[in-house]
């Protein structure tokens, strides 16, 4: 997947030599530690991030991306293993991904597809992010480089602006969530001001109103951020009071922890000598600790 990502890089900023190349990733150096600062549990309640610069997305896609795709296919994984029916059995479906940013979550959703359920022929993602138009960089990368390389059959994204953390902002998505046999939210709710929770709960449950049956909802958070989890605590009692709902993952389930040294281990030489070189914390995650929500719409 790196080399992948670089040869994207070199391309979308016309980096033709070595020596170009290695400034570049260089020159990244500050905005990942800018990053790595920002996504400090510790520094505040919830995360502060400008990513709408190209330097800012192109140190995301290097340094989080890649364990970021895979924490979707680990959890429906656990849902199949458990032998939990998932509504993937049509060759044309479609899915809805909140707080998307560049789209981990749907790279690592067609790669799930690909291990378990070859009869898809077709997959609609629909993203949705408050600055999705100044993600477009970065998504275009997903897009172009790295879901090629791996899914051989249609894929459509469609990207959108959504906030939603503002009142009433999920009253007009009722079709498209309609038609969706899953709704994602990976790694956003961390970036909510607690201020705004009473909105996303009415948002997620219009969300949920508007859901079809035997689809599934799932919520993913990483577990360093107390108040995202209180804010899927408040989401999971609020929609089981309201909906006709089944809970597959409870947050009460705990935490879980990926182990992602195997990105490390494929780290390219012009990576771990120009930018995730080890000093002042520059280097991938290796345990990813996350928890999540899973549920199915009655």
């Amino acid at each position: 997947m790196y080399d992948a990502i670089l040869k994207a890089l070199y391309s979308l900023n016309n980096l033709n030599s070595d020596a170009e190349r290695a400034a570049y990733l260089r020159s990244l150096k500050p905005v990942a530690r800018s990053l790595r600062s920002s996504f400090n549990p510790y520094a505040a309640p919830h995360v502060k991030v400008d990513y709408r610069s190209r330097d800012v997305q192109s140190a995301y896609m290097l340094r989080y991306f890649p364990q970021y795709s895979q924490i979707i296919r680990l959890v429906l994984n656990r849902l199949m293993n458990r032998r939990i029916k998932l509504p993937f059995d049509h060759e044309e479906i479609s899915a809805s991904f909140f707080g998307a940013g560049p789209a981990p979550e749907v790279y690592g959703f067609l790669q799930f597809l690909n291990a378990g359920f070859r009869n898809i022929r077709k997959v609609s993602a629909k993203t949705f992010d408050v600055i999705s138009n100044e993600w477009a960089y970065a998504r275009a990368i997903t897009i172009n480089h790295l879901i090629p390389s791996m899914w051989q059959h249609s894929v459509e994204l469609n990207a959108s602006n959504f906030d939603l953390s503002q009142t009433a902002s999920a009253e007009n998505l009722a079709q498209t969530i309609n038609s969706s046999s899953m709704l994602v939210f990976q790694n956003c709710l961390n970036e909510i001001s607690q201020n705004l929770y009473p909105n996303v709960v009415e948002n997620i449950n219009s969300l949920v109103y508007a859901m079809r049956p035997e689809s599934i909802l799932m919520i993913i958070d990483l577990s360093s951020y107390p108040a995202a989890l209180e804010l899927i605590e408040r989401i999971e009692n609020s929609v089981r009071s309201q909906q006709p709902v089944t809970v597959l993952i409870g947050l009460h389930e705990g935490e879980r922890i990926y182990d992602a040294i195997v990105f490390r281990n494929m780290l390219p030489p012009m990576i771990t000598q120009n930018l995730l070189t080890g000093e002042d914390g520059l280097i991938p995650r290796r345990k990813i600790k996350y928890r999540c929500l899973v549920i199915r719409k009655d």
